[in-house]
């Protein structure tokens, strides 16, 4: 009888596992973590999509820290010279108190020697400058771009105020003489009493009242490139540092001012 070679006998059980079908199973815990990955990747990429859809323009909060600043209790809305087109006008104008977009001058309120609060007096709008105990104060105006750009040599500015104490007033201008840069050259007043504070001339008297008062002033060899604090392009210096302001006018004129 013959001996048949007998070797290892291999047998599987249904529930047994192989190295081989080890490696298509993941465990609860992988899968978990898998699942957290893909979560976290899709809640960035939709954060990111929203951010660079709806950016916060930084001047909102720069704008709001220096309306502040200036006045603690209220935020007023910053009125910028806009690029409206004033070349065929001989006159713009602002209403203090009732600033807009629109207007042809800007009032400068922040600047820290000439700061400006919104008040009204009798029903009526206005800024109100008071720099008390300090001698005296300043007001600062800009011109609008476009009305400049057609060669503003010279110009009739109208300041409409109202003093509740006497004193002076004066309006200095961003100028040229001749060749010379004057920041702060003295217009000539045409209108009131006209006085000197010490050495200095080209002041306007002012006489207290409880009504409105218009001072005229001519700026010539004008040059309004913005050099004054803040980019002004002229300013009032009043002594003493309080007075009610209403509305500004500036009119485009001929270069020789009146005597």
């Amino acid at each position: 009888m013959s001996k048949v070679a007998r070797g290892p006998v291999l047998c599987f059980h249904p529930h047994m596992t192989t190295p081989e079908s080890r490696r298509g199973k993941r465990s609860p815990l992988v899968w978990l973590v898998i699942g957290l990955s893909v979560s976290l990747c899709g809640f960035t990429a939709l954060l990111l999509f929203l951010v660079l859809k709806n950016p916060r323009p930084a001047s909102i909060s720069a704008s709001r820290d220096v309306a502040a600043e200036s006045n603690p209790n209220e935020l007023e809305p910053v009125v910028a010279v806009t690029e409206k087109d004033f070349p065929t006008s001989n006159v713009v104008s602002a209403v203090l108190g009732e600033e807009s977009e629109d207007d042809g001058v800007k009032h400068l309120a922040r600047e820290s020697d000439g700061r400006t609060t919104l008040t009204n007096i009798d029903g009526v709008a206005c800024r109100y400058l008071d720099r008390r105990p300090r001698s005296f104060g300043y007001v600062y105006y800009a011109i609008a771009p476009t009305f400049k750009g057609n060669e503003l040599n010279a110009a009739r500015i109208e300041i409409e105020y109202r003093a509740h104490h006497s004193g002076v007033l004066r309006l200095q201008f961003d100028a040229m003489e001749p060749e010379r840069h004057r920041p702060y050259k003295t217009a000539a007043p045409v209108s009131g009493q006209q006085t000197s504070l010490g050495d200095v001339q080209g002041f306007l008297r002012l006489r207290a009242s409880n009504g409105w008062q218009t001072a005229t002033f001519y700026a010539t060899n004008g040059n309004f490139m913005n050099s004054q604090n803040g980019g002004a392009d002229f300013r009032l210096e009043v002594t003493p540092s309080e007075i009610y302001l209403r509305r500004v006018t500036v009119t485009r004129v001929e270069g020789i001012a009146p005597h």
